[in-house]
């Protein structure tokens, strides 16, 4: 995959790890969400 995107194993390594990790966040505040009820959507992220 690094080969074909013209980028290193480091930065292909780094995108996944960064991946794996926003993905336990938003399961995590999922669970909390649900435990305290709330069911509104996730706050917007401003650019």
């Amino acid at each position: 995959m690094a080969n074909g995107s013209g980028r290193t194993i480091q930065d292909v390594n780094k995108l996944l790890t960064q991946f794996e990790q926003m993905k336990k966040m938003l399961k995590n505040y999922s669970k909390m969400s649900s435990f305290m009820g709330n069911k509104s959507k996730p706050p917007k992220f401003q650019r």
